[in-house]
């Protein structure tokens, strides 16, 4: 009788064994690599009827290549930010002092918090915007830009900026782009708005 209990212990043992090396072979294995995902409900805000405008300084090979396939872009950003592209076209920019005097912004945007600081952008009306009697400057927030990928992860490049709306160009504009040849601000010409490159 013993004999039979062990032989029927040693074929649980050997079942047990398969199927934990088929669970690791056929569940751990595949879901460890989705070990990011959470599984808490998530929610997210929902945008429409916005107009985005999104101004993209790049090479001329590259420039083209998304005019070419603007059409197959259905995100921004995270997959479910969906987008309706309506347009898509070529400016012309300027950094000339002459073309800023007047021109005040129309959208809502992100501008780099150092041309606030420097004056090179300004809040029209500050008066209309006040907290606890402060004039208001916007709201500062760090946005993602570039990332590397290390560990398989991707890091991203934080860009520091305030989101403004009623702005427009300041005293320091020539100082400003000089300093930051990477970025600047400037002016669409065709559409007569600001343009601020992160």
């Amino acid at each position: 009788m013993s004999d039979k209990i062990n032989e029927i212990n040693d074929e649980i043992k050997k079942i047990k064994d398969e199927f934990d090396e088929r669970r690791k072979a056929e569940y751990l294995k595949p879901i460890s690599y989705y070990a990011s995902l959470t599984k808490s409900i998530k929610s997210y805000e929902v945008l429409y009827g916005v107009d985005l405008v999104i101004h993209i300084r790049s090479d001329e090979e590259t420039l083209n290549d998304i005019k070419k396939n603007y059409h197959n872009i259905t995100s921004v950003g995270r997959s479910e930010d969906f987008v309706d592209n309506i347009e898509i076209s070529f400016v012309n920019i300027s950094d000339e002092e002459d073309s800023f005097k007047h021109i005040k912004s129309k959208y809502k945007a992100y501008v780099d918090k150092e041309a606030v600081e420097n004056k090179a952008i300004i809040k029209s009306n500050l008066s209309a915007y006040k907290v606890n009697f402060v004039p208001t400057r916007g709201t500062t927030y760090y946005i993602n830009k570039n990332y590397v990928i290390e560990n398989n992860k991707r890091v991203f490049e934080k860009k520091r900026v305030v989101y403004l709306s009623g702005y427009e160009f300041g005293l320091n504009i020539s100082q400003y782009n000089y300093q930051n040849k990477a970025k600047g601000i400037y002016i669409d010409i065709d559409n007569k708005d600001i343009v601020s490159f992160l």
